[in-house]
């Protein structure tokens, strides 16, 4: 099992009985992720160590301080002394770095609008290369992938984290809560369209603009009708490769690599999203969390197809789609979430956790459950005595 949380789960005098506690809980715990979620500001500006300075990762409470980069490395420390291992997460969410040092790694829109919101929760694309930034040792050309390897070093370094888990808006073009928003809406700046007619996916035709024209939707409109298949298999080999970049350095340094599915979407439905989860597991991903969230997704936001048996059929096949690689695919046992105003009955989870726990792989001979594990979202919330009750459910399903 593993989960996410911020520094909000306890307050510093409080952090070794509250991981004692938590690891007596979860007695199957293996790994937690230090989530910053929404804006990366950390992750991404993050210089060097200086112990006494404010770092904003207690976003989800329940405890209410000022938190210093000495509380946070003291923290780390203290799930490395009680076996589990720490993952540092971020969302692909523009923050102002991006916004004002970085625009040119925002997401250009089919009709030729870039995509910036005005509270920061827009998607940005980290296949794109950086401007030059002597202020962050970023050369002209650079690739974020790059960037992310360089701040992940740091970040490492300094406070021994054991993996890198990429969050919302890390795995495809998306928008929360418009399942047809995808590769036929991004990206198409004129970077990623060159890089495009440059690559070996490319067919030339009479009349063909992609090479002349700087109007996105005239450029947008020749791709989706006389490239269309070709642009979706750039994409994904695109995001293919970012992921094997990242998996590359990390396994190297003997780290781990995690990440959110692309929403709820199953291998098909992915692909027009630029994910071929195939290819990523391929690639060297550790851990797939897919995305189950029945009741924060479908009853409390109201999003269509995003129920809990349309969940387990879209993990069923994602799961055979990967069964041939060495990546574990965990659902997210979704508890709450105080920034987002959802609470899950406890009676709910329990029953999203043995609909998917008790699943098993189709073939004749296979009784392979289709989940490894659980991903609890979010453990700051969570009582401790559900913690228990979610691994006995899950423990009795997949051992049925």
């Amino acid at each position: 099992m593993g989960g996410c949380l911020d520094l909000g789960l306890a307050k510093p005098t409080e952090y070794e009985a509250t991981v004692c506690k938590l690891v007596r809980e979860i007695k199957n715990l293996r790994f937690v992720v230090m989530m910053e979620d929404r804006q990366p500001d950390f992750f991404l500006k993050y210089c060097k160590y200086a112990p006494e300075t404010f770092v904003r990762l207690n976003r989800h409470g329940p405890a209410n301080y000022y938190p210093t980069q000495s509380n946070l490395k003291s923290l780390v420390r203290e799930f490395h002394e009680n076996g589990i291992d720490v993952f540092y997460g971020f969302w692909i969410h523009e923050n102002r770095w991006v916004f004002k040092r970085h625009p040119e790694i925002l997401l250009t829109e089919n009709t030729g609008k870039v995509w910036h919101a005005d509270d920061y929760s827009a998607d940005f694309n980290p296949l794109l290369k950086l401007e030059e930034d002597s202020d962050y040792q970023i050369k002209k050309g650079q690739k974020f992938a790059e960037y992310i390897c360089s701040q992940y070093n740091n970040l490492s370094n300094d406070f021994g984290f054991n993996g890198l888990f990429l969050g919302d808006g890390g795995m495809g073009f998306r928008r929360f809560g418009d399942d047809s928003i995808g590769v036929k809406n991004f990206d198409y700046s004129l970077n990623s369209v060159k890089q495009f007619v440059d690559s070996y996916h490319y067919k030339f035709h009479d009349n063909c603009i992609l090479y002349s024209s700087q109007i996105i939707n005239k450029i947008s409109q020749d791709i989706c009708l006389n490239h269309w298949e070709a642009w979706v298999e750039w994409n994904c080999s695109q995001w293919t490769l970012f992921y094997n970049e990242l998996s590359d350095y990390l396994h190297a340094n003997d780290d781990q690599f995690a990440a959110y599915s692309c929403m709820n979407y199953g291998p098909k439905q992915a692909k027009l999203h630029g994910i071929d989860y195939q290819s990523i597991g391929d690639a060297g991903l550790d851990y797939l969390v897919f995305q189950t969230y029945d009741y924060a997704w479908s009853k409390h936001f109201g999003l269509k197809n995003k129920d809990m048996f349309n969940n387990l059929n879209e993990l069923l096949y994602t799961k055979a789609d990967i069964s041939h690689s060495k990546t574990k695919v965990l659902f997210t046992s979704e508890t709450a979430d105080s920034i987002e105003k959802w609470d899950c009955p406890l009676s709910h989870t329990l029953k999203e956790a043995f609909l998917y726990s008790a699943g098993r792989m189709p073939e004749e001979d296979s009784r392979s459950a289709i989940i490894d594990g659980a991903f609890i979202v979010w453990i700051n919330d969570t009582p401790y005595q559900e913690f228990r009750q979610i691994e006995t459910v899950l423990e009795s399903a997949i051992l049925e």
